[in-house]
This record gives structure tokens, sequence and C-alpha cells, in this order.
């Protein structure tokens, strides 16, 4: 009985081969991964002591770094990139509107940069102020303020390298000139070429008044240029002074023979008002007057001011 006992207490104690086999596997697996952070942190901090050549090189060159004119920018690269790594550039007085890209480089400013400068001045821009060079794409803060205290720039608009503001004309010149430009423009009538003569007014913007002047039938105000894609704010306000308009010569919609489809073209007519127009008038008979127009639920009432000059009853 004892001996019975005694061998079912040493069973629980007793492994076979393959799990001695995995106990083994599991106390050596635990040692190394106790071991591995110790060894790991000796190589790291032997590593931070070790300088690299290209660190030598870069503590050599700040050294020898001397004051003058000839100053160098030392930039830090990916151990992967390749030679360039410093860069070296003059500083001398020079006036962002004139200065050719050779110069350009010469202050240490990149190629790509320089392309969208000469890109900025091919289009008519011009630098006004030495504080306009901060609107350079690309050109980094610590080349801006390395910059500024050289930009000159010079002409007749010296007073803006001084910083002082430029006079304010009260009233506008157009920038071409053309006999037609002596008395107030009619915006009904005005050609392309005439539009074009306007200030602010490019062949594009000039395509586009035409083109809306033509889908509505005609301006009866000005203040709708403002609606013109493109035309700037500041641009209208001068225009407003120039352009005059004959709403006369405003081609009107007869909504009693006009069709969804005729209506829909009009810029301010959308297919859900055309569509309410022609139902109406086949459910109820002609329009006795424009008026009706205003009750049509698909007529939002902001729209009606406008659209009421462009719609008849015959």
């Amino acid at each position: 009985m004892e001996q019975q006992e005694q061998k079912g207490w040493k069973q629980y104690f007793s492994f076979s081969v393959k799990e001695r086999s995995g106990i083994i596997g599991l106390l050596m697996l635990m040692g190394i991964i106790s071991v591995v952070p110790i060894f790991k942190q000796g190589i790291t901090k032997q590593e931070e002591y070790v300088l690299s050549q290209e660190d030598k090189q870069l503590i050599a060159d700040l050294q020898s770094d001397t004051a003058g004119d000839d100053r160098r920018y030392i930039q830090r690269t990916h151990p992967t990139e390749q030679a360039n790594s410093s860069l070296k550039f003059k500083l001398f007085s020079f006036d962002p509107n004139t200065l050719s890209p050779e110069r350009w480089k010469d202050l240490g400013v990149k190629d790509r940069t320089i392309t969208t400068i000469q890109r900025f001045l091919s289009k008519g821009g011009k630098f006004r102020t030495p504080d306009d060079i901060k609107k350079i794409y690309g050109l980094r803060q610590d080349e801006i303020e390395r910059l500024i205290p050289y930009v000159k720039i010079a002409s007749s608009d010296n007073q803006f390298a001084r910083g002082t503001p430029r006079e304010v004309k009260n009233s506008y010149e157009p920038k071409k000139e053309d006999p037609r430009l002596t008395k107030s423009i009619d915006l009904n009538t005005a050609d392309s070429a005439l539009l074009e003569s306007l200030p602010g007014i490019g062949e594009k913007l000039a395509s586009r008044i035409i083109k809306f002047r033509s889908s509505l039938g005609g301006f009866c105000s000005v203040e709708q240029l403002k609606e013109i894609y493109g035309l700037s704010d500041s641009s209208y306000q001068k225009l407003r002074q120039l352009l005059t308009c004959e709403p006369a010569s405003v081609v009107s919609i007869d909504v009693n023979v006009a069709s969804e489809t005729e209506l829909k073209a009009h810029p301010y007519i959308r297919w859900k008002i055309a569509r309410a127009i022609v139902e109406y008038r086949n459910q109820h008979g002609p329009f006795k007057s424009t008026d009706e127009i205003k009750q049509l639920a698909a007529v939002p009432p902001e729209i009606i001011p406008k659209l009421m000059a462009y719609l008849k009853v015959n």
C-alpha cells in the first residue's frame, strides 16, 4: 500500500523525453532573451562614441570656416546620399528683378528655386519690396534671412526697396491706348479687343465675359461682372468706373413659347425652374404676367430679382 502511494506521488515529477527537451529549450530561450538587451546596449554605447569619417570632415570644415564675404553653408545629408553635402555661396547686393540664374546660384539658391523665380518674372511678376522674396516657393527661412539685407531694387521703384508705401492713384488708366476709351464703355457692345484694353482683363477674361454676356442675353448691370470666374474684386473696382450698361439691348425670353431646353440654357434658370415653368404652362395655360413665375415653388426667392429682368410675356 505504501509503495503504491509513493509511486503515485512520484508520477507528477517524472517527464518524458519530449517534455524534458521542451523544458531545456524553454530555459535556453529565456536565457538568450535576458542577455540580448544587455549585449545590444553595450553595442549602442560603443557606437555612440565612434565618429564616422563624415562627422570628422564636418568638424574640420566648421573649424576652418572664416569670416568674410565668402561663407559656407554646410548641410548634413543622409549617409546614402552622394556628394554635394556642402554648398558654397557669396553675398552681394542684388536686384531680384534683373539677377541672372547664374548669379542666383552664386547666392546659394537651389536650381529648382531659381526656376520658380524665373517663371514668376516671365509671367510679368515683379519684386517691389525686399520682403517679397519671402513669397518665393522653395526658399528656406534661413536663406530668406540671409538674402533680405542684400536686396536693392533699382529703377523708379526704389521707393519699394526703402519700404515706403506705394502711391495710390485715385483714377485708373487703361493698360492700352484705345481711342474708344475716351468715354465710358458699354459692356453689352464692347468687343474682345476693347475688353482686353481694360485694366486687369486679359484674353481669357475677355472671352469669359463675352461668353457669359451671350448666354445671359446681355448685361443688366455692371455688377454682374462679379459672377465672372477669375475676375478679382480689385479688378472689378477698377472696371466699374469705366463701364456702363444699356438694359435696352438685353434679350428677354418669352416664357409662353420657350421650350424647356431653351429656358435651362440661361445661367439663372436651373433645369428645375425650366421644368416648373413648362409644366405650369401646360396645366394652367399661358402666363398672364411674369409675376406668376414668382409663385412657383422651384424658383428661389433670392434669384427672382435677377431672373425677372430676362423674362417676358407676350
